[in-house]
């Protein structure tokens, strides 16, 4: 890999070349733009480009001559939103502010080689706000098989953002002229689901008028995007089981058979492996369904990339605001169990405030009065006399094993979806289970 670093100041130099020399990745350093504009060619991975060189801000017209043929990543003290705006607006796929830490520049790299080896640069990574390598590597696996249509689930919490990559997915995969039909399964009934999945023949019930073409034909030779596939009936898993067995299927009241060819993809917030076990899901269709499964991260703890959202969010707004730093924070340490569709509400509503400065009177009251639990307040005098009477070791096995057990419950007795809550391993779960029930018998 080979990266161009446009800096004048000699100890950034100094510091920069030592970075990536200890990454193995050449770098060619270049303190000018006029020392720019005699390379003879642009034969490099990705560039680092500061604003100030000889001119205040002519490193933007760097970032300018460089888009479309090398990616650039602009580093620079000046914060300004309309600036930063610009520097994207010119072809910088990213802004890092100086001083940096070695973590940013990390993470930074982390971006620029998903970018560089990923087909989904441009369409997907830039633009899910997801900084998490564990993610991202799942997304970079999958691509190959993505590319072959295979069916894909999308699972996460309400609200991470599952509509958006589908999008996204399908944008990378098709032209912009071919459909992607999305339809929410638990917003309909089980006939006005079936009548627009398969649609209906004239007259086949009261109120056909007319023949209706559904979704799955719709979707022909394009993306089909089913939201909430945990809720659909039986009847329906059944019908669209035959779909994806036999690529064909009858309206409504129908008995002609007609065929469509599409990528499925399915989401779901709920456990479709605790429905299969409960015999309300067909276990046939499920694995269907899920030919590549993805888990969404929900977005508590994920301060980059609150910060990240906030910061596009503000940029491309056309009205300017300040936000508070205390506000910051309870941005940060809120937990958003709505995920990103609740922080882009209250973003939206900090937007259309009266006041253009936004202090913690702005802040919607779950943010405001949330506090974060202590841990020191949960170490109470019956269990430091425990740890007293049988060792820190055994409370610590303790905890783990309510903690193990408390998830069990909520996730209904099912094994593998507690140990994927709690991202531990099957060896890790069953060990802790046996303690506590050793603990118990004695």
């Amino acid at each position: 890999m080979r990266v161009l670093i446009v800096e004048d100041n000699v100890t950034i130099q100094k510091v920069l070349e030592e970075y990536f020399r200890n990454k193995k990745i050449t770098v060619q350093i270049i303190d000018s733009f006029s020392k720019f504009e005699t390379l003879s060619s642009l034969n490099y991975d990705w560039a680092l480009v500061d604003l100030d060189l000889e001119k205040e801000l002519i490193g933007l017209q760097v970032v300018e001559a460089l888009k479309d043929k090398v990616p650039s990543c602009v580093f620079s003290g000046h914060e300004e939103l309309d600036l930063i705006k610009k520097a994207y607006d010119l072809g910088a796929i990213d802004y890092l502010v100086k001083p940096f830490t070695k973590n940013a520049m990390d993470a930074l790299c982390e971006r620029m080689s998903f970018n560089l080896s990923s087909k989904f640069d441009k369409e997907i990574s830039s633009k899910l706000f997801i900084s998490s390598p564990v993610f991202l590597e799942e997304l970079k696996q999958m691509e190959n098989s993505l590319l072959s249509k295979r069916p894909l689930l999308l699972l996460g919490e309400t609200g991470v953002g599952k509509t958006h990559l589908a999008y996204l997915i399908h944008k990378t995969l098709y032209k912009e002229k071919d459909s992607f039909i999305h339809i929410n399964c638990a917003e309909l009934n089980e006939s006005l689901l079936e009548s627009e999945l398969f649609g209906h023949a004239k007259g086949s019930f009261t109120g056909a008028l007319e023949d209706k073409v559904g979704k799955i034909e719709l979707a022909h030779g394009g993306t089909l995007f089913l939201d909430e596939i945990a809720s659909i009936s039986e009847k329906i898993q059944q019908k669209l089981l035959k779909v994806l067995e036999e690529g064909t299927f009858s309206r409504v009241g129908e008995t002609k058979e007609r065929k469509s060819d599409f990528f499925l993809i399915s989401a779901t917030c709920d456990s479709l492996e605790s429905d299969v076990q409960n015999s309300k899901f067909r276990k046939d269709l499920y694995f269907r369904i899920k030919g590549l499964s993805l888990e969404i991260p929900a977005l508590r703890g994920r301060k980059q990339d609150i910060e990240h959202y906030i910061q596009f969010k503000l940029i491309n707004s056309a009205r300017k605001i300040l936000i508070d730093e205390e506000v910051m924070d309870k941005l940060f340490s809120y937990p958003w169990p709505g995920n990103m569709r609740e922080l882009n509400g209250v973003l939206d509503k900090f937007l259309a405030s009266l006041n253009a400065r936004i202090t913690s009177k702005e802040l919607p009251s779950e943010i405001l009065n949330y506090k974060k639990q202590s841990l020191e307040l949960l170490v109470n005098k019956q269990l430091k006399e425990y740890a007293q009477e049988f060792g820190l070791a055994s409370l610590v096995k303790l905890i783990e094993g309510q903690v193990v057990k408390n998830a069990l419950l909520e996730n209904k007795g099912n094994v593998r979806d507690t140990i994927r809550t709690l991202k531990i391993s099957s060896n890790t779960f069953y060990r802790i289970m046996n303690f506590m029930e050793d603990r118990f018998e004695k």
